[in-house]
């Protein structure tokens, strides 16, 4: 920084440690681009400026009192990371990166990613910040082009929240923007190796637990599991970020299994990617007679893929086998599935309350990530009660 730009009026009736500590301020707002920046020692800045020492020692107190500065060591004080960002009230952004363009990861991914939006865009404005839709550099983009892109995003964003990513490795943008530590940022539904980014995941296990009850009220003791993978660790692909969904069946099977169902290998359906996987897989389970009592499907999609198919084997829902889905998403065919509801729209909001939190006060970062409870949804296809 250019101290020397700092100018000190000894006449004025204003005291030279807020003066002081007024200037600093305005030159970091100026100079901090990528990241926080050191400040001279008191007795450096004081011999720079002629001025007693005393004066600089007062001046810090103040910028640290006012969250401007941090003391990061006994002889190192550096401005906050986030100085930038603080000066965007009140006329905030928060920024969603996005995978690929908006349209098309609403109509391919079954507007799931709009329930998390909803979320998002409804709390931004509760508190008067706008969100802005992004989308990252090239994958093959220069690392100073990168640079600028990240410098850019800290000048207009109080954070970043992550939808998903692009399926590219390496991802130079996303792996830098990953690291950049003094930008607040959130993932939904994922879990990323980089500990300063915060996670907001479902907790499966309200939501499964339920459904065991209600299965055990209705003499069901039995389930399979129906997934588009082939079996309960599925190679997840996709770099930087690991999807919760990958884990999901495991983690149901074994909450199930924790509160007395049986999830016998043989009552599972693998490879459930198309309706017509899940027709000849059914068929191959009938002429075994290996039905389970119940089949809980990876998500409402499949789901109805398999009520479609049970109504094409012949199989009555719920009299001969009852059927459960997961997400509890708005789609037309959904009308009277029994599913484990996803909490889409919560987990968007918290994403938001935590890059707001951490806006205003970094020290409140979580070390874990945050679980937000799912739900249960009853429908007509999970039987109700037990059969003489």
């Amino acid at each position: 920084m250019k101290y020397s730009e700092i100018k000190l009026d000894r006449n004025s009736p204003e005291p030279l440690f807020l003066q002081l500590a007024a200037g600093l301020h305005n030159l970091a707002v100026k100079s901090v681009h990528t990241g926080p920046e050191e400040l001279l020692s008191e007795r450096e800045l004081a011999d720079l400026l002629k001025i007693d020492r005393s004066t600089v020692s007062r001046a810090y107190a103040e910028l640290k009192k006012s969250g401007i500065a941090v003391q990061k060591s006994p002889r190192k004080l550096i401005f906050a990371g986030d100085l930038v960002r603080r000066q965007l009230q009140p006329f905030a952004n928060v920024g969603i990166i996005l995978p690929k363009q908006f349209s098309k990861q609403i109509e391919e991914d079954y507007q799931i990613p709009l329930q998390y939006f909803k979320g998002i865009i409804d709390r931004a404005s509760e508190n008067s910040v706008s969100t802005i839709m992004l989308t990252l550099p090239d994958a093959n983009t220069s690392p100073g082009k990168i640079d600028e892109f990240i410098a850019g995003l800290s000048h207009r964003l109080i954070g970043i929240i992550h939808i998903g990513n692009r399926s590219i490795s390496p991802d130079s943008p996303l792996r830098k923007l990953m690291r950049c530590e003094y930008l607040p940022q959130a993932i939904i539904s994922a879990d990323t190796e980089y500990s300063n980014i915060m996670q907001i995941l479902p907790d499966l296990r309200p939501g499964v637990e339920k459904l065991a009850q209600r299965m055990k009220q209705a003499g069901l003791y039995e389930a399979g599991i129906v997934s588009p993978h082939t079996d309960f660790v599925p190679d997840n692909t996709a770099p930087y970020f690991a999807y919760n969904c990958f884990q999901r069946a495991a983690n149901i099977r074994n909450i199930l299994q924790d509160n007395g169902i049986s999830c016998n290998d043989k009552f599972h359906l693998w490879n459930c990617r198309t309706y017509q996987m899940c027709l000849k897989n059914l068929l191959l389970q009938i002429e075994s007679r290996t039905l389970p009592q119940l089949y809980w499907c990876q998500n409402d999609e499949i789901a109805n893929w398999m009520l479609r198919a049970a109504k094409e084997t012949g199989l009555q829902i719920p009299q001969d086998i009852s059927i459960v889905g997961f997400d509890g998403v708005n789609i037309p065919d959904n009308h009277g599935l029994a599913t484990i509801k996803m909490p889409f729209y919560e987990i968007g909001a918290t994403a938001f309350d935590m890059i707001w939190r951490a806006f205003n006060n970094r020290s409140s970062l979580p070390c874990e990530p945050v679980l937000v409870d799912t739900g249960f949804i009853d429908g007509t296809t999970l039987r109700s009660r037990k059969q003489p």
